[in-house]
């Protein structure tokens, strides 16, 4: 039997779901923009969510933030 190994992207994956569940998020919205985010490249978990629930979950503007480099650190603290 060969033994396959997950990509980095698997398994960056896999974090990014336990990362939700561990979040416990009652909002489907919220989950399904997270994947949306994920899976158009942004796997920081934390900034995206960060960004959605300041955003009032407005995805548009939590990619734009990210992509012209308006966020940083301390805005999660």
């Amino acid at each position: 039997m060969i033994k396959s190994e997950l990509s980095a992207q698997e398994k960056d994956k896999i974090m990014y779901l336990q990362d939700i569940e561990k979040k416990n998020i009652k909002d489907k919205a919220i989950v399904d923009n997270l994947l949306y985010m994920f899976d158009a490249g942004f796997s920081n978990f934390k900034a995206n969510y960060e960004l959605l629930v300041r955003n009032q979950n407005d995805l548009t503007i939590a990619i734009n933030l990210i992509c012209n480099g308006m966020i940083s650190d301390s805005m999660f603290d």
